[in-house]
């Protein structure tokens, strides 16, 4: 299924990451609208808690796709006067959004948990019950593997993040699941345990996607294998006889701008320096797609 939405759904080689997170925008919209209102229906029907709060937590899927896509679409825009190095950084905003009403769901259902164990109420539990809770599983776990999918191909932590979302919506729907088996068979009603367990480790989860999708807001340092990678290609131009005050800037994904002072020979024509430097820069847009710019460095190298 994933691989047939690909080839439906990506057309063209250009703005293609933006296709990427429409589609899972567009996904995610669908499919998690339809387990809404499935699951809302028999949460109040059976009077679970952690169904109803289950329902909610795919609403705001829903609402995450939403942003998503809004995210995906700004963020292919060129740059522009007020934003010289592009929108590209959006995409990490969006992610952050996503992640955030992670952690606010997490904690929703653990309030409504707390609530439930206090007042101690009673679940009706029906065969439509497993059934919608196991499709939910099937759904969201198939969620998962597309998002993880689309994720890695264009490196996206927005849509990276939305398959972590839709894991922790299986492990929710499986402790719901289990908890309504166990509370018929038993008489005992774990549905607000379990749900707080639950909540738990999704809101941990969120706590983990939030530094993950702040750290490139705040400018974390560049990856070292990026580092070495640029280190090594410049020096391995002829002519070439050092590099320093190598800075290397992301502003998004795929957008990449370094500046570096290059070290050449004082004694060859300036002219020729220039031109090297030049070759260097073009390599690095044309084939890494990194945008550079070098200070010609001229010192007096050793015979």
């Amino acid at each position: 299924m994933t691989r047939f939405l690909i080839s439906h759904f990506i057309k063209t080689d250009t703005h293609v990451r933006e296709q990427y997170g429409i589609l899972s925008g567009a996904v995610g919209i669908a499919l998690n609208i339809l387990l809404f209102f499935m699951k809302l229906v028999i949460g109040l029907i059976s009077g679970s808690l952690s169904i109803i709060a289950d329902s909610l937590n795919n609403f705001s899927d829903f609402t995450s796709s939403i942003i998503t896509i809004a995210g995906f679409k700004i963020a292919a825009k060129p740059a522009d006067d007020k934003h010289p190095f592009g929108h590209a950084r959006v995409e990490y905003i969006s992610g952050l959004i996503i992640s955030l009403f992670i952690v606010a769901i997490g904690f929703q259902i653990i309030f409504s948990s707390i609530q439930e164990i206090i007042s101690g109420g009673t679940i009706i539990i029906t065969t439509s019950t497993y059934i919608i809770l196991l499709l939910s599983i099937t759904i969201k776990f198939w969620l998962y593997k597309f998002n993880s999918h689309l994720g890695a191909v264009i490196a996206s932590t927005t849509i990276l993040a939305t398959a972590q979302d839709s894991l922790n919506d299986v492990y929710v729907s499986l402790g719901i699941l289990l908890s309504i088996a166990i509370s018929e068979y038993t008489g005992f009603n774990l549905d607000a345990y379990i749900g707080f367990a639950v909540a738990a480790f999704i809101i941990y989860s969120g706590a983990m996607l939030i530094k993950e999708t702040i750290d490139p807001l705040l400018g974390a340092a560049p990856d070292e294998s990026l580092v070495a990678t640029i280190r090594e290609n410049i020096l391995s131009y002829d002519g070439v006889l050092g590099v320093h005050d190598l800075l290397i800037h992301s502003y998004g994904p795929d957008r990449i701008y370094v500046s570096a002072h290059v070290e050449v020979d004082s004694r060859v024509d300036i002219t020729t320096s220039h031109d090297l430097v030049d070759g260097i820069e073009n390599y690095f847009i044309d084939t890494l797609g990194i945008e550079m710019v070098i200070h010609l460095d001229p010192i007096q190298a050793a015979n």
